[in-house]
């Protein structure tokens, strides 16, 4: 294959993973969590060793242990909402998301906001692997790149 017809299938495919992450986070933002696992393989990860003090357990394996945290996570909301502000073709694989959170917490009624990044490496159509990240600098440096 010439360098430039590869380049275009690279720059094609990168293209196409922004748009799953986009939907994937769309359907998070949207409170769907079936929409949301439809975009991840069944052996998906979300890793959170990166997020600072994180309480809960690091990592999450396959759907059901990420079904289990999003529905844990949207059920100790009295309010919530979450967006995405931008999304950064890293590579061929990976698409960083640059992203927020509020709430006010169900029991607590302590209003929270969070700015954070989500590193998400993608196979054959599908998320993999996210790794959040609580502070968007550090996820950024891990691209290689700087706010």
């Amino acid at each position: 294959m010439a360098l430039a017809a590869w380049w275009h299938t690279a720059r094609a495919m990168s293209q196409e993973n922004v748009e799953i992450v986009k939907r994937a986070w769309g359907a998070w933002s949207g409170g769907d969590v079936n929409a949301v696992l439809e975009n991840c393989d069944p052996a998906f990860e979300l890793d959170t060793t990166r997020y600072e003090g994180w309480p809960e357990d690091p990592v999450y394996y396959g759907h059901d242990g990420f079904r289990g945290f999003l529905e844990d996570w949207l059920a100790s909301w009295e309010r919530f909402e979450a967006g995405a502000e931008k999304y950064v073709d890293v590579d061929d694989s990976r698409v960083l998301v640059l992203c927020w959170q509020r709430g006010l917490g169900r029991d607590s009624q302590v209003a929270v906001q969070m700015d954070y990044a989500g590193m998400c490496s993608l196979e054959r159509g599908l998320i993999q692997r996210l790794e959040v990240y609580s502070d968007r600098r550090v996820a950024l440096e891990a691209t290689g790149l700087s706010e």
